[in-house]
């Protein structure tokens, strides 16, 4: 079975990480 904590914890790294990349994003356009 799937870990609930295990799958939140690296929901929440992926969601930091498109938040970064998104933000470096943004600064390159600019």
């Amino acid at each position: 079975p799937i870990n609930i904590l295990n799958f939140v914890k690296l929901l929440k790294i992926n969601n930091e990480r498109t938040a970064k990349f998104q933000k470096d994003l943004k600064n390159t356009v600019i």
